[in-house]
């Protein structure tokens, strides 16, 4: 079973699109400061992982740096490191030229799996 532990960094931000569908997934930065799903393929940092579930223009909470749920793309073990690799902020295993983002503390069976992850975005870097 999935599940959170503090004590955790968060941030707030506007939501800068309907992402009332993505509590969990992973989230990235516009250039107007605001949130958006992270899409790997795009090249830019992933921000963190969105805690509530806003509609455009409310308020978006971010996991930045702690034990929190994420939602998986594919499946995986707790040994392995974890990015955000597809267009819609689920997270995988790292395959070269992914940003690690964390490690998972419960295995994934499947997409779309909730499990809990190790993560911290401060510095993610190129694997």
């Amino acid at each position: 079973m999935a599940y959170e532990l503090g004590p955790q960094t968060l941030i707030s931000l506007v939501a800068a699109a309907d992402l009332s569908a993505n509590q969990y997934y992973v989230v990235k930065m516009n250039s107007a400061g605001d949130v958006l799903l992270h899409d790997d393929n795009d090249e830019q940092f992933p921000l963190g992982v969105l805690q509530n579930a806003p509609a455009s223009g409310e308020t978006a909470s971010v996991l930045v740096a702690g034990v929190t749920k994420v939602v998986a793309g594919t499946s995986f073990n707790p040994q392995n490191l974890l990015a955000a690799v597809d267009s819609t902020g689920k997270v995988s295993n790292v395959i070269a030229g992914n940003y690690v983002i964390g490690q998972p503390i419960t295995a994934s069976g499947a997409d779309g799996d909730i499990v809990t992850a190790l993560v911290s975005f401060a510095a993610p870097y190129d694997g």
